[in-house]
């Protein structure tokens, strides 16, 4: 069976997740600042931030860490990186947690019935949404 382009990136994003360093935190602990490896020793960072109580979910921005300075991740035109998306799954595992990714809130909606939260996850400045299914480990 032939993987989504979605499922793809899910699995690549966990892999990176392995060599991921989380570079700065809020004040409640959480990771806001991680370092994610990319393809061919690029080193890509993911700012996390978590959207005030009139807007639910999270908004990532994935920067490219160039010799003259950093740059919008590519990646992120029109869907989500797999970095930023590795860059969550840090963050969800480092709450005792695990994350399953949908492409849309209505399926986002039926998987979190057999429990979970769903969290909307979205491009800084790219027009990309996810919805991550957020349940115990």
């Amino acid at each position: 069976m032939k993987k989504t382009r979605l499922a793809q990136r899910v699995e690549m994003a966990r892999a990176a997740m392995e060599f991921a360093l989380v570079m700065g935190r809020n004040k409640l602990g959480q990771p806001t600042h991680i370092q994610v490896p990319g393809h061919a020793g690029k080193r890509y960072e993911q700012f996390i931030r978590r959207n005030d109580n009139r807007q639910s979910g999270l908004t990532v921005e994935c920067q490219l860490n160039t010799g003259c300075g950093p740059i919008p991740c590519p990646g992120n035109n029109g869907h989500i990186c797999y970095h930023s998306l590795s860059a969550v799954e840090l963050a969800v595992k480092e709450s005792g947690k695990k994350a399953s990714w949908c492409q849309t809130r209505e399926i986002a909606d039926l998987r979190a019935r057999m429990g979970g939260q769903v969290i909307p996850v979205q491009s800084w400045k790219g027009t990309g949404i996810l919805y991550a299914v957020v349940e115990e480990a």
